[in-house]
């Protein structure tokens, strides 16, 4: 047998048994069609913005930036590196009302993964204030929020949420 024989027969083979074993059992499928899985949106954009100008005055607010959660099944941390352009004074003001549940929070000087980040400040309430000090002469601090998981999300319901970060800077005088 030639070189092109064997290699047709080996390509034959192995395509009949790719076929006869990709084949379903004809009444012996446990599926029963297609699982409809639930939406849940817990976000409040319009609400929560406007709480956050208020808690940022009497800075200036220089954006509000949403970052979307969808949850897993499992905790997950999520960072969130927020620049600092000015070497002035900064206020933030992190809103998790739009969360379905109670989340953790910290803010770092390095990523959170690195060694030697030093914490700047921790909480679990709903709105996170939190200040600059004169001394940071970092370029950007860094958010990490702890997502605890879902307990709904084996039952076919995908929550989601959002936090809503706030930045403001003091006004400069020259």
């Amino acid at each position: 047998m030639s070189v092109k024989g064997i290699g047709v027969t080996v390509l034959s083979l192995v395509l009949i048994f790719n076929f006869s074993f990709g084949q379903k059992k004809r009444g012996k499928s446990d599926d029963s069609g297609p699982v409809e899985i639930t939406m849940k949106d817990a976000c409040t954009y319009k609400e929560t913005t406007e709480k956050i100008k208020v808690e940022i005055a009497p800075f200036k607010l220089e954006k509000i930036t949403p970052a979307k959660i969808h949850y897993k099944a499992y905790t997950q941390v999520k960072e969130i590196a927020i620049p600092i352009y000015h070497t002035t004074k900064y206020k933030f003001v992190i809103n998790v009302e739009g969360m379905p549940t109670g989340v953790e929070m910290k803010i770092t000087d390095k990523p959170h993964k690195v060694s030697g980040a030093k914490v700047l400040s921790t909480s679990k309430d709903k709105t996170f204030k939190y200040e600059t000090t004169p001394d940071f002469d970092g370029s950007r601090i860094y958010l990490s929020i702890k997502i605890p998981g879902d307990p709904e999300y084996n039952n076919h319901v995908r929550n989601r949420g959002c936090v809503l970060i706030g930045a403001g800077f003091e006004d400069i005088d020259f």
